[in-house]
């Protein structure tokens, strides 16, 4: 059974995504447009009779080792008691030692059968702790603990050098990048899908360690820096943005939520991305899940991110840019570093992807607010 569970534990994540898919609103409402709720419900329908079946396989399985041990103690017993009643035929014993004999015997059963239990219930505590012990003899990381050891004077962020590939694949994502940032400057990574620049981000955080290189902040390795730390400088908001459905205060304060009853703060983190009419009532429940719930657009939701990270009060804000689902150019080896006056004037690599871009945010030459 122990097996069993292990193996299916694929399974058991692939069944909760579908779960997910037809009972999350914003996905439910695409596959109902799209006419794709019964595929979806097939799907899930087939893994968990696949789940279902192997788990009832397997329990008949293990059944069968009790049944077995259990044939085999009803016919000792038969036996003992045909032996017992010859033997009180034969007046070999009396009737009073007939039933002293019987009644060990069935007590006997019951030690023997409780003593099964407590030996199985402890292989399958011994299981579980093997899972435990697993877990325990994983490497602990080795990080500064005192974060006035960071010499503030040096880089606030510095690459140096780093190479990544994904576990499990064989494309190299990151080849030899390094740069440097500064505390107080205002950087943009430009390039095309699938160049790397969600990847830097993660790497940044510490989610995934570097195959190769270094990466420093105020000129110590990250792999030194507790994640603690880490998320105590850095405001990320993603591509993949999470959508809580909890209070507008909650909502935000999420990025510190030791200050969540900063109403001054949660406030002006609100005017800051425009939703003033939220910051009016920042103890109204957003979606749909309570009566009192208020909906309100991707483009809000996104924004609500957007103040969740300024209310995190961090050194830095990483925009992991959302709307950025566009692939201008196809293909190119050319890398470029400056401001945007002198890349433009340059009229390379980023001056192209700016122009061919710019018609989506851009109206006769001045940027749309909303886009």
């Amino acid at each position: 059974m122990n097996d069993m569970f292990n193996k299916q534990s694929y399974s058991e994540r692939k069944m909760e995504d579908l779960r997910s898919l037809i009972s999350n609103k914003n996905s439910l409402y695409e596959l109902r447009v799209n006419n794709a709720v019964d595929y979806i419900k097939n799907k899930l329908r087939e893994i968990t009779n696949k789940v279902l079946g192997e788990r009832m396989r397997t329990t008949v399985d293990s059944q069968k080792y009790s049944l077995t041990s259990r044939l085999f103690i009803l016919i000792w017993f038969i036996g003992v008691l045909i032996f017992l009643i010859k033997a009180v035929i034969q007046k070999e014993i009396t009737i009073g030692v007939f039933v002293s004999l019987s009644s060990s015997i069935q007590v006997a059963l019951s030690l023997t059968e409780n003593l099964s239990y407590e030996i199985s219930s402890i292989t399958q505590n011994g299981l579980t702790i093997e899972h435990f012990k697993k877990f325990m003899n994983c490497k602990e990381e080795q990080y500064i603990q005192d974060k006035s050891m960071i010499s503030l004077d040096k880089p606030f962020i510095e690459f140096r050098n780093v190479r990544f590939t994904y576990p499990g694949t064989n494309k190299e994502v990151l080849s030899g990048v390094s740069f440097i940032i500064h505390k107080g400057q205002t950087v943009g990574l430009v390039g095309e899908n699938g160049s790397g620049k969600s990847t830097i981000i993660k790497l940044l955080l510490k989610l995934y360690p570097v195959d190769s290189g270094e990466i420093l902040i105020y000129g110590e390795n990250i792999e030194k820096l507790s994640r603690k730390y880490l998320s105590s400088l850095f405001g990320v908001i993603f591509q993949d943005f999470a959508k809580y459905e909890i209070s507008v205060r909650e909502n935000v304060a999420l990025s510190n939520i030791k200050n969540i009853d900063n109403d001054i703060g949660i406030r002006d983190a609100l005017n800051k991305t425009d939703l003033k009419f939220l910051s009016e009532n920042i103890d109204i429940n957003l979606g749909k899940i309570r009566d009192d719930g208020v909906d309100i657009s991707g483009g809000q939701w996104q924004r609500l991110a957007i103040s969740r990270a300024y209310f995190s009060n961090t050194e830095f804000i990483i925009f992991d840019e959302p709307t950025a689902s566009l692939d201008p150019i196809a293909e190119s080896e050319i890398v470029e570093e400056g401001n945007h006056t002198d890349l433009m004037y340059s009229k390379g690599i980023y001056a192209e992807m700016y122009e061919t871009q710019s018609f989506w945010y851009t109206d006769k030459g001045k940027v749309i607010a909303d886009a």
